[in-house]
């Protein structure tokens, strides 16, 4: 058997006591976190907000919800549990993400229609807000549009819109300047008056030296004034 001298002796002996001085904590492995903190997500993008929640180590669930078209479009707007909450590991955070107002189409097909066939078919796509104007002074209408036709629409048929946006439908007035028809034959004035959508045309023929026979001396209405299309017209020629 080996033989430990007195120095190995005292060597030894303070090995042993230094042994026992080691913490017993010290030998055990470092305790894992069992908790979170909730960040605060609020006026981040869904994706970012994900991120983030997903960095803490918890999980992210999302609700999407309508919501005014502002500065809160498309980020988070509520979060449960709040930020600055202690939770589990791997607790399940809630965001609400405002994804704008609920939006629809507006029909195609609405000009040429009636104002009470455009409002019927304008609130079954889900637009109820609508106001009609009627189209002003000097508007250009088709020949063939009656008083209170659509002739416009805004905002644009056939774009997406808020259900709650105001559609304005422009109404025709049924209305066209009386076209200038003096000199004409009584031919070419039934032409011109067809093309401005006159079609009640009243002829009187009556003895008249100062203008060619056969042509057009006089109107009612006068040229130039607006004239409903719907109304009679009357020209006068010269025999």
């Amino acid at each position: 058997m080996k033989r430990y001298g007195i120095g190995g002796l005292v060597a030894l002996l303070s090995l042993l006591a230094t042994s026992a001085c080691v913490p017993i904590g010290m030998l055990k492995p470092p305790v894992e976190p069992t908790s979170a903190t909730v960040p605060e997500v609020i006026g981040l993008t869904e994706s970012n907000a994900k991120q983030v929640i997903s960095d803490a180590n918890l999980t992210p669930n999302v609700n999407r919800e309508n919501g005014p078209d502002d500065p809160t479009k498309n980020t988070v707007t509520r979060q449960s549990p709040a930020s600055g909450t202690t939770v589990p590991l791997g607790s399940t955070v809630t965001i609400t993400v405002n994804v704008g107002p609920l939006a629809g189409l507006i029909p195609a097909d609405l000009i040429g229609q009636t104002e009470s066939a455009a409002r019927l078919e304008l609130a079954a796509a889900g637009f109820t807000n609508v106001i009609v104007e009627t189209a002003s002074a000097g508007t250009l209408e088709p020949p063939t549009a009656k008083a209170g036709d659509v002739l416009d629409v805004k905002p644009m048929p056939g774009t997406s819109a808020p259900l709650d946006t105001q559609i304005t439908l422009v109404l025709a007035s049924g209305q066209t300047p009386m076209p200038s028809l003096k000199g004409l034959t009584e031919e070419d004035a039934k032409t011109a008056l067809a093309a401005a959508g006159f079609t009640d045309v009243r002829v009187t023929h009556q003895v008249n030296g100062d203008v060619p026979k056969g042509t057009v001396f006089m109107t009612n209405p006068d040229a130039g004034t607006p004239a409903f299309r719907a109304n009679p017209v009357f020209i006068y020629i010269a025999d």
